[in-house]
């Protein structure tokens, strides 16, 4: 006996074969600048439609993190990967600190410099990508660009206060980084004091390197002087080597604006 199921007997509405979701526009808040970002809505319903609760979810391309967010909203375990380092602090940023969850309890990170050791290894291993880490690492925004940069790698945004006419204006300021990976000399310096006076709205610059500075080079940097803003003098130009940010140093400059990373890195400042 042959048994035949019909489905326009059946009781309810048939499955579609499309779905209806909003896509990611201009204006959506969902959007973080990746060209190829993905609507978390339908991230969330591949995901409960192919797995369960505890499975593991894996993106090895996964950009801004929307498959990311869609497994913890899920309850979903979960791994990414993606080639770009921005693109960890990126996720960290936007989707995984809204859920209050803790680095080294509830996730682990694995590939990003723990030490100098790991920095020299990353830089020998893809010097564009040791630019940006090293960038991002002491709050700075990268360029993007491999070549044609004009001596800049990135930047740091800051404000001043200025008067003028008896009306106080905000002023936006910011201090130009160069990176070097390799051999350094006092030439960079004197290329990065060329940088400086060159640079419109730019009042200081900063130098990272692997290697320790030479005098040399201490005292090109000391020759371009300071800035000074509200009684405080800032040295124009200043070093800092992967040892001295492992140890916690950082740029000595104003005050430093907090920008929203919406576009692989550069991001678009609050004022």
């Amino acid at each position: 006996m042959v048994v035949r199921d019909y489905l326009d007997e059946k009781i309810g509405v048939a499955q579609e074969d499309w779905w209806l979701i909003d896509i990611i526009n201009q204006s959506s808040k969902e959007r973080l600048g990746y060209p190829t970002q993905k609507p978390l809505a339908l991230l969330e319903r591949i995901i409960q439609a192919s797995s369960k609760e505890n499975d593991v979810v894996f993106d090895p391309f996964c950009g801004c993190g929307t498959t990311i967010e869609a497994a913890i909203r899920n309850q979903r375990k979960w791994i990414g990967c993606d080639i770009a380092i921005h693109s960890v602090r990126l996720i960290q940023d936007t989707r995984i600190n809204k859920y209050s969850l803790e680095e080294g309890n509830n996730y682990v990170i694995e590939g990003i410099p723990q030490s100098v050791e790991q920095a020299q290894y990353l830089f020998e291993q893809d010097p564009f990508q040791f630019q940006h880490w090293v960038i991002e690492k002491t709050g700075g925004f990268c360029s993007n660009r491999k070549t044609g940069d004009m001596g800049i790698d990135g930047r740091i945004y800051f404000e001043v206060l200025e008067e003028k006419e008896k009306k106080t204006s905000r002023k936006l300021c910011n201090m130009v980084l160069s990176v070097k990976g390799g051999n350094i000399r006092p030439t960079d310096i004197r290329d990065l004091r060329g940088v400086l006076e060159r640079e419109t709205e730019t009042e200081l610059a900063g130098f990272l390197s692997l290697r320790e500075p030479t005098e040399a080079m201490l005292h090109e940097a000391d020759a371009a002087g300071y800035y000074e803003y509200q009684g405080v003098k800032y040295p124009r130009i200043q070093l800092l080597t992967v040892k001295d940010i492992f140890d916690g140093k950082k740029w000595y400059c104003p005050s430093v604006l907090k920008a929203n990373r919406k576009d692989l890195g550069q991001g678009y400042l609050t004022l």
